[in-house]
């Protein structure tokens, strides 16, 4: 009787064991969803987050809730899910309630990063996400105060400066009242700062109008100084004639 009771015992101690350690599954985060929840708010839209499936070994994690494994580059970032901090990456957030939540990193110097993504039961996700650093730009023109616009939106004048880019291409415009307008592409860089200096060149219209203007004074100048010399002239000729009279009219007495 007793060797039967310890049987027993034994084949419920292994059926214990095998239920409890059975392996937990490892999916890439969202992955399941059909959705990739990597959500983007500014000013936090920069940054790149990629998804991919975990290679952590099982410890004890409790049944019916979700697993989250973060790597950030560059590392020590501080790590906040909905509103919580949970310390900084890499980090493993584990208990987490099946369904959606935000997940915010951040670190100083860099932009924001903000993710949703969906917990899923019995399950461990990993998110590796790369910030990026902002980018800056300078524009400096000749003549100075000329009209900046940003992909078509009036950011200033000249001198400008913004060093808080997101890293990416954009348009630049500069206008300037009887100069040519400028437009170039520009691509900010990550943690970079460029300098851009632009001389605006007079209008063709504003040229010819100028030559016109010019031509103009010089004709009028011209009319000018002949009537000048005609008046003088005139003005000889008289007094010539009245010598000549007066001389005539001596020589009669």
């Amino acid at each position: 009787m007793k060797s039967n009771y310890m049987i027993v015992s034994a084949a419920c101690l292994c059926c214990a064991f095998s239920i409890f350690s059975a392996p937990q599954k490892i999916i890439p985060a969202d992955i399941s969803s059909g959705v990739q929840s990597a959500k983007i708010a500014k000013p936090s839209d920069t940054a790149k987050a990629e998804i991919k499936k975990d290679t952590l070994k099982r410890d004890s994690v409790k049944t019916g809730f979700g697993r989250l494994h973060i790597i950030a580059t560059p590392d020590s970032a501080v790590v906040v899910m909905d509103s919580n901090t949970r310390g900084t990456a890499p980090i493993i957030i584990d208990s987490i309630v099946p369904g959606e939540h935000t997940v915010l990193i951040r670190k100083k110097g860099y932009f924001i990063k903000k993710i949703s993504f969906v917990a899923l039961a019995d399950t461990t996700q990993q998110l590796s996400v790369s910030l990026v650093r902002p980018g800056g730009l300078v524009v400096k023109s000749d003549p100075v105060g000329a009209r900046l616009f940003l992909d078509d939106k009036e950011s200033g004048a000249t001198p400008w400066e913004n060093v808080k880019l997101k890293p990416g291409d954009y348009k630049i415009r500069l206008e300037y009242l009887q100069h040519e307008t400028f437009e170039k592409n520009v691509s900010i860089k990550d943690g970079l700062c460029d300098t851009m200096s632009v001389t605006l060149p007079y209008t063709k219209t504003y040229l010819d109008s100028i030559a016109a203007v010019k031509q103009h004074k010089e004709a009028a100048k011209h009319k000018a100084d002949l009537i000048t010399n005609l008046a003088v002239f005139g003005a000889f000729l008289i007094f010539g004639l009245v010598i000549i009279a007066t001389e005539a009219a001596n020589n009669n007495l």
